[in-house]
């Protein structure tokens, strides 16, 4: 089974890599407002959103602030992923019942080494969420 061939930031990966890669994820399940994870975790996995929509909150100064509401295609994972020590900088919630791909993070990095231009476009995601969220 092949979960990533329709999605736009795994299209410069060969479809043999991605069976491949989709060989080490699975698939999850959350029902609305479930926590998907809280903020200060420590993250073992990424996850796309096969359907349904991810509220992602972060607790300013006592104050819950809404980051993003995500939707299929979308990842909720990166900035964990690149943080030092890893650490999730916010808290996931199921706006709405979800699938999930579940990727742990041992297999992201074995894809990424063997595909830089993945890593580039996960840059690029977390700069403009950084950006979009430097004010909160």
């Amino acid at each position: 089974m092949n979960y990533f061939e329709n999605m736009e930031i795994f299209r410069w990966i060969s479809i043999e890599d991605q069976v491949d890669l989709s060989d080490f994820c699975q698939i999850q399940y959350i029902k609305a407002w479930d926590v998907l994870f809280h903020e200060w975790d420590i993250p073992q996995a990424l996850y796309v959103i096969v359907d349904g929509a991810i509220r992602v909150e972060k607790n300013v100064l006592g104050e819950i602030k809404e980051l993003a509401v995500l939707e299929a295609g979308d990842m909720v994972w990166e900035m964990a992923f690149y943080g030092e020590p890893p650490k999730r900088n916010a808290t996931a919630i199921a706006q709405k019942d979800a699938t999930l791909i579940v990727m742990l993070f041992f297999s992201l990095n074995q894809i990424i080494t063997k595909h830089p231009q993945l890593h580039l476009k996960l840059q690029e995601i977390i700069t403009d969420r950084m950006l979009k969220n430097k004010n909160i």
